[in-house]
């Protein structure tokens, strides 16, 4: 006769249960953690992108010469979107850039606007600059922009770099702009303002 020996299997108790469920939720959290500072950090590498693209755009388009013939507070938002390759087409209105989209909505990563409007750097040279605008930025996003753009390899026409609502003629901003100094200046959701020169 063959005695089959049954092993008595034994299930995991809720103690076990507890410390592997608890293992897992820190993984996951961590992986969470992770991919969200992926994502910020892709969004503040494509906003830049896209303000080195808008600023070649416009100094195509506006040319060399000071002033350039835009009054101050011209929108060049929709001229720009004319000349095409301006903006990335994932920023882009879904209606395109056509005679019937008089204004069109610009989408930066934030999901907020961009604007670029003629203005002036110096009082008598109207249209001598441009004032490219994102709004909606995120508190790391902001701090992202302030001292990518306005950090040692700025572009050697940025005016001035803030966060607010408005520019004023003549107002400047001293850089490079550190990350502390702009974890100090950029709050919960931001509007980031750069000036730029038309002549760079």
């Amino acid at each position: 006769m063959n005695c089959i020996a049954h092993k008595k299997r034994r299930a995991f108790t809720l103690t076990e249960t507890a410390i592997v469920l608890s293992i897992m939720g820190l993984v996951l959290g961590a992986i969470w953690s992770a991919m969200g500072s992926v994502s910020r950090e892709q969004k503040i590498t494509t906003a830049q992108s896209e303000f080195m693209t808008i600023i070649q755009g416009a100094r195509t388009m506006l040319g060399a010469g000071t002033p350039t013939g835009f009054a101050n507070g011209a929108d060049l938002t929709y001229s720009l979107c004319q000349t095409g390759n301006t903006f990335p087409a994932n920023t882009t209105p879904s209606g395109g850039c056509g005679a019937a989209v008089s204004v069109p909505s610009i989408i930066d990563p934030w999901g907020g606007l961009t604007t670029v409007v003629a203005t002036s750097f110096l009082a008598a040279n109207a249209g001598d600059a441009f004032e490219i605008k994102m709004t909606n930025v995120d508190q790391a996003g902001c701090v992202g922009l302030l001292s990518g753009l306005g950090g040692q390899s700025r572009d050697s026409g940025l005016r001035y770099l803030a966060v607010g609502t408005a520019y004023t003629i003549g107002a400047s901003t001293t850089f490079p702009i550190t990350p502390a100094t702009a974890s100090g200046t950029c709050g919960k959701v931001n509007t980031v303002i750069a000036v730029f020169s038309v002549q760079g």
